[in-house]
Formats: structure tokens, sequence, C-alpha cells
């Protein structure tokens, strides 16, 4: 007897459900079944929404639709020939929803392909079908038990807009002031951020490229947030770092995921652009404004900045600079004695520097 081969699959919405599954199952299985869940995954430029009506579900059913700059949670499974030919049947494929085969990224920021079932927008005679109380219970439930989060689920449920990650995470020329930095500088910054990621930089000499498998290093950056843009902004950054598609094996850098660290063991996930490999020598410290011994005078712009907004800054800082005998705001930055998410939670301003231009006389 041939063994059954076993797919990778990304299951959202009501496929999350144990007892939904479960019963599915013991109804239509004719053989052994594995569909054995590997963890969370994001998929990128896809978003939730609720746009097919199901007749046995009284409503509105979950569905991942393309977005650029959306990311939707779902969870990886190992699945096999057996688990694919009831999925096949409980999604309606093909005459319902189709089987297709996308990118997924891990929380390291890994990229993987599988299988997964999307209602595609040709077929689709709603922008949004209400689903059912029972229905959207089924979802919440598989939701919780994958440690997915519920938020997005029920703003999809009353046609709230896809949600979108504006949040973007650069480590070189695209940060405050460098080369590049006037790609991004108009185009709705809402915050910025020092960060750091997890992972190595290295540099062919004048940019740097970030290794994500590199985990066991943090390399430095800069965290930003947009507001109401991010499909232009990555359409800008995209061309910028060489990043055509998904898994592309022409991809100079990928766009990716990554869990950002700013500082008072808050992470926030971000797109970032890693490079798989090395571009050459190693980045000083992991740190670009290291390495080109521009640190300083980013630091100083950055302080400078708060201070004006904020007079009486030093006397926000004397409880942190009394403790760690450090009393200058440039340099209790630079020994993270403060974070500059410290600084904006404290004064409320959260777009310092944004003026900086450390190439001015070149440009």
């Amino acid at each position: 007897m041939k063994n059954s081969e076993f797919h990778k699959v990304l299951a959202y919405g009501s496929n999350l459900d144990t007892e939904d599954w479960d019963m599915f199952v013991a109804r239509y299985a004719q053989t052994n079944v594995v569909f054995r869940s590997l963890g969370k995954v994001l998929i990128p430029d896809y978003g939730l929404v609720f746009d097919k009506y199901a007749h046995s579900r009284k409503g509105g059913v979950a569905n991942i639709r393309y977005n650029k700059g959306s990311i939707a949670e779902a969870v990886l499974f190992d699945a096999n020939d057996e688990a694919i030919r009831l999925l096949r049947q409980k999604e309606g494929h093909p005459n319902h929803y189709e089987e297709k085969e996308i990118y997924a990224v891990r929380e390291d920021g890994s990229e993987l392909k599988a299988k997964t079932y999307i209602f595609p927008v040709s077929r689709s005679e709603k922008k949004f079908v209400k689903p059912s109380e029972e229905y959207l219970n089924i979802c919440r439930k598989g939701y919780r038990k994958h440690g997915l989060q519920v938020k997005p689920l029920e703003a999809a449920a009353i046609y709230f807009p896809i949600h979108q990650l504006e949040k973007v995470f650069f480590y070189g020329t695209l940060m405050r002031g460098e080369l590049r930095f006037d790609a991004v500088a108009d185009m709705g910054v809402e915050s910025v951020t020092r960060g750091k990621v997890r992972g190595s930089l290295t540099t062919n000499g004048n940019f740097p490229g970030l290794d994500l498998e590199k985990y066991e290093n943090f390399s430095e950056g800069e965290l930003f947030e947009f507001y109401g843009n991010i499909q232009e902004i990555l359409t800008k950054t995209d061309n910028i770092e060489g990043f055509r598609s998904f898994g592309d094996p022409n991809n100079y850098f990928r766009r990716t995921c990554a869990y950002i660290d700013t500082g008072d063991n808050s992470k926030e996930l971000a797109w970032v652009y890693a490079f798989d490999g090395s571009l050459g020598r190693a980045v000083s410290k992991n740190d670009w404004r290291l390495h080109t011994c521009t640190l300083y005078e980013a630091l100083d712009a950055i302080i400078d900045d708060f201070d004006k907004v904020v007079p009486d800054l030093n006397k926000i800082l004397l409880p942190t600079a009394n403790k760690s005998e450090i009393f200058d705001p440039v340099e209790l930055l630079a020994k993270e004695e403060i974070t500059e998410r410290q600084l904006q939670y404290w004064t409320g301003f959260k777009i310092a520097a944004l003026d900086f231009n450390l190439h001015s006389e070149s440009t």
C-alpha cells in the first residue's frame, strides 16, 4: 500500500476549531486522517474578510483576500492525503473555494510555501456578508485555542477595513538622516523610534543587509509607523530593496515580518527587508550608524528635537540620570539607560529628527 504524502496547509477561520473539524472528519473520513498543527504563521499581503455566503453556516464565512500591506494570522498544519481530500470537500473545491499555494512567514521571518483555500474575488458578489454569531463563535474558539489574535477576526466580522501592518523597520540608508531617507520622509510618518531586531548585519561598503538566520544577535535600526498609505510606502521600498514578490528567487532583499524590540520588553511586529546570506564584511556591533561613525550625530539630533518640544526635558530625565550617574541625555540614550520609546511616552512627541540630514553637503 502506498504511503500517504504529507502537505503543508495554512488554516484560518472555522478550520481552526478542533470540534468543528472532528465532526466533519467523523462524518466523511474514509481512512486515517492526520491534521497536525505546526504553529502560528503570518500570511503577508493578505487580509481576513467575510465575503462569501454559506447556507450551511447561515451567513458569511471567512476568506482571505490579497491586500498589499495586510497580514493574516493562520496556523500551519501537516496534512496527509485524506486530510487534503476532506479539506477540499469541506471548502467546496473547486466550485467554491480554490486550492492555492501561497507564501507565509514564521515568527523568525523565514518563508514557507503551503496550500490554502481562497474564495476568489471574481466569484464574490458582495464585499461583505455578515457572519452568524454561531459561526463566529466557532472561529473564536479556534483562534483562541491556537493563540491567534481575535481582534482582527472581530473587526472583519463587522466589515471594518482590512487590517494593515503600518510599521516598517529600517536599519541602513532609509533611517533618519541617511542617504535614502528622503524616499519615505514625506510619506506620513506617524512615529519613529530606535529599536533592534534579531539578526546580523553585513555590508558591501555602501549599505547593510540583515541576515535573520543569525538569530543569536541583535541589529540596531529604527521602527517607523506610517498612517493610511502603507501600500504606497511598500511599493516604493519594495522597488528600492529589489523585492518582487514572496518566494521569488530573483529578489535582492526579501520583505518579511519580524518582531522589533523598542525597549521596556516591548515587541512590535513590523515589515523588514532581509538579505539571506552575507553582503561582505560584518557591520560593527550590528549597528550601521556605529559602523559609519554617525551614531552620536544622530542621537544628538534626536535629543535636540525633544529638547525643543519639551523645554524641561532635563528635569524629566533627572531621576534616570541620578540613578545611572549619567547626566548627558545623549549618553543616556547611547547607553540605553533610556529609550526613545520612553521619551515618547514621557513627552508625547513621536517624530524627532525627521529634518536631520547627514548628507546635506553632498545633496
